[in-house]
């Protein structure tokens, strides 16, 4: 924008003076408007990534915290998809603190205000997001032993399959 309205308001070019008044209020109104459309995104980059992350963390102790029958594979397998899932994103979001950081004070620089709860969840999220990987770590202990035994019992039932077939096969030779 500075650039735009540094530029002179006339220009002379030999004989043909021209008149760029109105050429520069026209690309402040673009630049403006960029700007404008530019910083919105931010703001709205930042305030989604915030509450996303927010909800996934809660989503993952709320998921973690439900205690896992040793014959309930469905709350087994629920459970271990919550710990699939902060091991598959936990390199994204330790590296998205410090770019959302630096969107913030690019921000500031342009004297641009975001809400305070941004910077409270900003503040807050990562020691949540640290608590959250050793709830998972604990989690991960914990749900080893009752994998174990469901692994134990999908191999019991398909060994009980293959005979049932295999006596199915031998009745239908002999027919």
């Amino acid at each position: 924008r500075a650039d735009v309205t540094d530029l002179p308001n006339a220009h002379s070019a030999g004989w043909l003076r021209i008149d760029a008044r109105m050429i520069k209020a026209e690309l402040r109104t673009c630049t403006q408007k960029w700007f404008n459309t530019y910083v919105g995104h931010l703001q709205t980059f930042i305030t989604s990534e915030l509450n996303e992350l927010d909800a996934f963390i809660q989503s993952v102790n709320a998921g973690l915290q439900i205690e896992v029958q040793e014959n309930d594979p469905e709350m087994l397998i629920a459970a271990m998809r919550h710990v699939q899932d902060v091991k598959k994103n936990a390199e994204k979001i330790d590296k998205i603190f410090d770019p959302l950081r630096a969107t913030i004070a690019l921000l500031k620089r342009f004297k641009i205000e975001l809400p305070d709860t941004v910077f409270e969840q900003l503040e807050m999220i990562p020691f949540k997001w640290e608590d959250t990987k050793k709830v998972t770590l604990n989690a991960r202990e914990i749900l080893g032993p009752l994998q174990s035994l469901q692994q134990v019992k999908v191999k019991e039932d398909a060994e009980e399959f293959r005979g049932r077939v295999a006596e199915i096969g031998r009745a239908s030779c002999r027919e």
